[in-house]
């Protein structure tokens, strides 16, 4: 028969039941809390917080979760990540799943698309884990969800604007080359290419600066310090030489690429203007043939602009009024000066009627000229006005005889 338990064993019974239930109590307690601080955590995080069990369906979540996919907590309570996403979003999904339940590892799923309820269409980028038991057996899935929208549109905009970009460069007729601050080049357009003989697989090992003739490499070491290593735009006339050994004329604007205030990167456009320099070394000999034909000649030949200031007397035009190359290069040398005073009024109205196109009724037209000395003799005139290529009217161009011989031979006439 078992012995009955004493006063005491009774006593110290009771004493340890009330500890084992107060300590029952604190725990239930501090598990209250710790329960309320963890979710007061998942409610404050701005990531979406999701516990799925192993079919999918939603067991807890948090606002944050709602918000994300636009739906509110009434409408996501009892449904799964199924009912919510797109036949190809929930194909992600259980691949996804299945790989983290079969492994057991966590993992992340970026880039993600997703439609709101209201269409709109989010980008969200996905940490899941397992959740198990205390023996690890599988209980669900627990996820971590960010909305990477703003980011991902950054992203898809930067692509498009550099799509714009290379699209424009490639579309230049100007050649274009990025390079390094060694001036290694980056990046260069077709029309580079096609201006320089070169392919893209030569860019890697291509030395900007052999590219250019002596001549033209002296030009840029001057030009450099003052411009492009400053801070400072650049624009200078070069020439090149072409894979194939043939010279171009460029016209080469560089531009340089800052960074904390020092020179990182440099971005140049190359013009071909050797046809334009060609034509210019044709219209310089041309020019020069025409000034030593004029100078031949015995009548003197002029050229002025519109408001009567000289640009080119010939030769005879010089010995004839006894003026010299200077007083034109000073430009202080005006039609009106060649003429007595009392025919300026007669000169200027001719001279506007050539100007205005009716240069034809001015015809042969005589005045009294005067020497840079003084001395006065009649002169015939006969002018035409000059037109650039926009035809607009930009000067006169005319013959002058020194008819002081056809004068005293009118004059014997008239007395015999």
């Amino acid at each position: 028969m078992a012995k009955k338990p004493t006063y005491e064993e009774l006593e110290k019974r009771i004493q340890d039941l009330e500890k084992e239930v107060l300590n029952k109590k604190e725990t239930e307690k501090a598990y209250r809390e710790s329960e309320e601080k963890y979710r007061n955590i998942l409610e404050s995080m701005e990531e979406g917080y999701v516990e799925h069990d192993l079919n999918g369906n939603h067991v807890f979540f948090n606002d944050a979760y709602c918000k994300i996919h636009g739906y509110s907590r009434k409408e996501l309570e009892g449904t799964s990540y199924k009912e919510i996403s797109d036949e190809k979003t929930s194909k992600e999904l259980l691949q996804f799943y299945n790989r983290v339940y079969k492994t057991g590892r966590s993992g992340k799923l970026f880039d993600r698309e997703f439609i709101k309820l209201n269409g709109e269409k989010v980008y969200l980028e996905s940490s899941v884990s397992l959740i198990v038991d205390d023996s690890g057996e599988a209980l669900g899935f627990r996820s971590v969800i960010r909305d990477i929208t703003e980011k991902k549109n950054a992203e898809l905009q930067l692509k498009e604007s550099e799509e714009i970009f290379r699209t424009t460069v490639n579309a230049m007729n100007e050649g274009l080359i990025l390079s390094d601050k060694n001036f290694k080049p980056i990046f260069s357009n077709p029309k580079m290419f096609e201006l320089t003989g070169y392919e893209e697989k030569d860019l890697p090992d291509l030395d900007i600066s052999k590219f250019f003739t002596k001549k033209s490499q002296i030009k840029i070491s001057d030009d450099l310090p003052e411009t492009i290593l400053a801070g400072k735009s650049s624009t200078i006339e070069l020439q090149a030489i072409k894979k194939d050994g043939e010279i171009v004329d460029l016209l080469v604007s560089g531009s340089p690429i800052m960074k904390d205030g020092e020179f990182e990167k440099a971005v140049s456009t190359y013009f071909d203007i050797t046809e334009l320099k060609e034509n210019e070394r044709a219209l310089r000999e041309s020019e020069e043939k025409f000034r030593d034909i004029a100078n031949m000649i015995p009548v003197i030949i002029f050229q002025a602009d519109i408001d009567g200031t000289f640009q080119f007397v010939n030769k005879t035009g010089f010995n004839t009024f006894g003026y010299n190359k200077k007083d034109i290069a000073d430009g202080e040398l005006n039609a009106l000066q060649m003429f007595i005073p009392e025919d300026h009024q007669k000169v200027l109205i001719d001279y506007n009627k050539v100007l205005n196109k009716r240069g034809e009724e001015v015809g042969w037209a005589e005045y009294t000229a005067i020497q840079k000395e003084g001395k006065k003799f009649p002169v015939s005139i006969r002018a035409t006005h000059i037109e650039d290529t926009n035809g607009k009217v930009t000067g006169i161009r005319g013959v002058v005889e020194d008819i002081s011989e056809k004068k005293k031979t009118q004059e014997i006439m008239i007395q015999s």
